[in-house]
């Protein structure tokens, strides 16, 4: 993301094992958060309009990585880009991060216990931002 002039802090950070998930805090109040998601071989960075969107997003997966079914979650939406979670799995646990744009699609399979350790990642953020 092109963010010329922009500066920013670190309002988060949470990890384990492989993944690790960071939420930077825009000084100028008037833009968009930004979220970086980093795996055992990939990284994703994407707006949020706050720490509420990164609570919804853990609670959305602590309550669903333990059924089997389908889901979804919109992380963020914009009239340009959507960043969802989908659920789509009848055995074991298999997650979907998928990035979309007016030009692209970008996802992501997070499955089995790379789920736990995105779950926990997640987990520290949150407890790393406080209430």
């Amino acid at each position: 993301m092109d963010n010329e002039g922009q500066k920013w802090g670190l309002a988060g950070i949470g990890s384990h094992d492989s993944f690790t998930a960071e939420l930077d805090e825009p000084i100028d109040k008037n833009t968009l958060w930004e979220l970086t998601l980093s795996g055992p071989s990939w990284s994703l960075r994407i707006k949020l309009d706050g720490p509420e969107s990164i609570r919804d997003f853990y609670t959305f997966l602590e309550k669903h990585s333990s059924t089997s079914g389908h889901q979804s979650h919109c992380i963020f939406k914009s009239e340009e880009e959507e960043i969802r979670i989908y659920k789509n799995s009848e055995l074991g646990v298999r997650f979907i991060l998928c990035a979309c744009g007016r030009n692209f699609t970008s996802e992501v399979v997070i499955q089995d216990e790379k789920v736990t350790s995105l779950v926990l990642a997640l987990k520290d953020l949150v407890e790393d931002l406080g209430s």
